[in-house]
């Protein structure tokens, strides 16, 4: 073996061979001791072994991801009197209407009425018969101007022009027509249901006091027009317009 082979040398092999050679000629059969001894050590030991590092141990990271669903629900919307400008021009009850009137609800109304009058008024009275309704414009007041009275009437001879624009010039109330119309000719405009006045305090400057608007004896006669401001009582009346007249409620 070369010296270096199986970790021995030359004289390692040399006293190894001396005692097989003793023993094979007969000698003494006893098991020699034989005592070896190296001069030079074995091969260098192994290198060290190599330890991962535990502080650059391998991490996992798990990702996590959320998924949201959301869900679309459909609705039908609900029927509504809506201006069909691009169909029969009037207004029309059903669930149809445009997209941006779906978005902004003001578009639509719930009675013929409201619709009419509100987008169709210089046609009111069309538009409610179109619309399935039935037009009460021959109950309703309006300024009689063909007349030389001056007043409000409801005698459902109303010219085609006012009833077509019933909103405008048409009133549920004889006094709504008359404050709007004739307030210059109130008294008169409201006729019998002027007769018995309010019972409330005006002002009346041609005696610097308040007066109570009535025709009885003790009354300062019916208001001259809506222009005359109203009062509960005597004493409110003179703070607010006579407040330097000291017998103005006596």
């Amino acid at each position: 073996y070369g010296d270096d082979d199986k970790g021995f040398n030359s004289g390692s092999v040399y006293a190894i061979g001396v005692g097989l050679a003793f023993n094979a000629e007969g000698g003494d059969t006893s098991e020699s001791e034989t005592s070896c001894t190296t001069t030079s050590p074995s091969q260098a030991p192994t290198a060290s072994p190599i330890t991962p590092d535990p502080t650059k141990a391998a991490t996992t990271t798990t990702s996590t991801i959320s998924t949201t669903t959301t869900t679309s629900m459909t609705t039908t919307p609900e029927a509504k009197f809506w201006p069909d400008w691009l169909g029969d021009d009037t207004c029309v009850f059903n669930e149809e209407f445009p997209q941006y009137m779906k978005l902004n609800p003001s578009w639509t109304g719930s009675t013929l009425e409201d619709c009419c009058k509100r987008y169709y008024s210089w046609r009111y009275d069309d538009c409610i018969v179109e619309g399935g309704g039935t037009s009460n414009t021959a109950t309703l007041y309006y300024p009689n101007w063909e007349g030389s009275d001056h007043v409000c009437v409801n005698d459902g001879e109303a010219p085609d022009y006012i009833t077509q624009a019933a909103s405008a010039f048409m009133f549920e109330d004889l006094e709504d027509c008359c404050e709007k119309y004739y307030w210059w000719n109130l008294a008169e405009c409201l006729g019998s249901a002027a007769n018995a006045g309010s019972n409330k305090y005006y002002a009346d400057y041609s005696q610097s006091k308040c007066v109570k608007d009535c025709t009885e004896s003790d009354c300062g006669g019916l208001v001259g027009g809506v222009w005359d401001e109203l009062y509960d009582d005597k004493s409110a009346c003179c703070a607010e317009k006579f407040w330097w007249v000291e017998d103005c409620d006596a």
